[in-house]
């Protein structure tokens, strides 16, 4: 488990970013990130709605693909690489100390149909709150996003911690790894019983 400075520091240092056409949840309904500006209210996991504090662009070499259903999303959607999903499985206990943590996209890549496209030069949006927070995207998706930082450039020191835990990439992908194989011996076990 991780302290709740460190778990501020890695939710408040992970990249909220989407792209434009990445539906958010705001308290108003569904909200294309391209018409979000400073000061809109998008819907948290931990707290009431939260107010956007910035909203850049910048540009995106590499994103990754979900199809329908993959990590839970309704709708097929495309992150940027960088991004981090929040993913609910046993097997990240030992890993965290919890079942529910943040996992790069990235690590995905190769299970349940995610992939990447590269070499794609695209415009994301980069998202930063208030306070460091959870928010929902592309109807089903939970993304980490970051807080408005301090004059000295760290987080919040009155933020509250985020409920869950960021897995590097190695850890991640060790984690993706577990449930590749229990999918598979899940559908192996559903095709004997036919």
């Amino acid at each position: 488990m991780q302290s709740d400075d460190s778990a501020i520091t890695q939710l408040n240092s992970a990249v909220c970013g989407v792209f434009p056409s990445t539906p958010i949840a705001t308290p108003g309904g569904w909200v294309r990130a391209d018409q979000l500006r400073a000061m809109d209210r998008v819907l948290t996991v931990g707290a009431a709605p939260q107010p956007i504090q910035s909203v850049s662009r910048q540009s995106c070499r590499a994103a990754i693909n979900l199809p329908i259903a993959a990590l839970g999303n309704r709708i097929a959607v495309a992150l940027p690489a960088a991004e981090h999903v929040l993913l609910a499985s046993d097997f990240a206990v030992p890993m965290c100390g919890a079942a529910m943590v943040l996992v790069p996209i990235a690590a995905c890549v190769g299970w349940r149909g995610v992939s990447i496209v590269h070499s794609t030069v695209a415009q994301q949006l980069r998202l930063t709150l208030v306070e460091p927070d959870l928010i929902y995207a592309g109807h089903g998706l939970i993304l980490a996003c970051p807080g408005k930082p301090t004059a000295a450039g760290g987080a919040h020191v009155d933020a509250r911690p985020p409920p869950f835990s960021s897995l590097s990439i190695a850890t991640a992908r060790q984690l993706i790894a577990c449930l590749m194989a229990y999918d598979l011996g899940r559908a192996l076990g559903n095709h004997a019983a036919r």
